[in-house]
C-alpha cells in the first residue's frame, strides 16, 4: 500500500511501479530506516502528554491552506482541516506518513512506536522523580 501517484489515492502498487512521495532529487533520506525517528519521537511525546494529562484526549486541529502540497501542484484545491481527537491518532498518522512517503516500512514504524512509548514512560518517571526531589542524580 502506497501513494498511487499524482491525483491518485493510497493503493496497492507493485514494487517496480512504486514512486516515493518525497519531493526533490533525493527521495531516500540519508539515515537508517529502522527504527522510524518520527514514530519514536511522536510516541514518546504522546506518552509523556498522556501521563501528564491523565488522558489520550488531544482535540487538536489545523487548517492546511489550499495548494500547500509540494509534490502535487493544486493539492489540495481547498483549505483542508486536519484534526486529532487523541494523541495516539496523531502518533499513528505520523508513522503512516513516513510509510506512505516511502521513507519507512511498517516494522520501522511499529518498532519506533514501541521504543518511543518506553522512552516516554522513562522520561516521565525521571522528571517526576526530579520534581519530587526523590533522585540522587
Amino acid at each position: 500500500m502506497a501513494w498511487g501517484g499524482p491525483g491518485r489515492p493510497v493503493e496497492a502498487i507493485q514494487g517496480e511501479k512504486w514512486i516515493a512521495y518525497n519531493p526533490g532529487s533525493n527521495p531516500t533520506p540519508a539515515f537508517p530506516g529502522y527504527v522510524s525517528g518520527h514514530s519514536a519521537f511522536s510516541s514518546a511525546s504522546a506518552t509523556v502528554l498522556q501521563l501528564i494529562t491523565g488522558s489520550d484526549r488531544f482535540d487538536y486541529q489545523v487548517t492546511v491552506p489550499a495548494n500547500f502540497g509540494r509534490v502535487e501542484p493544486g493539492v489540495s484545491a481547498v483549505p483542508t482541516v486536519i484534526s486529532y481527537k487523541k494523541f495516539s491518532d496523531a502518533v499513528y498518522d505520523a508513522g503512516m506518513s513516513r510509510l506512505y512517503g516511502g521513507i519507512h516500512f511498517k516494522d520501522d514504524n511499529t518498532a519506533g512506536q514501541l521504543v518511543g512509548t518506553a522512552v516516554g514512560q522513562w522520561v516521565y518517571a525521571k522528571a517526576k522523580a526530579f520534581f519530587n526531589n526523590s533522585t540522587d542524580d
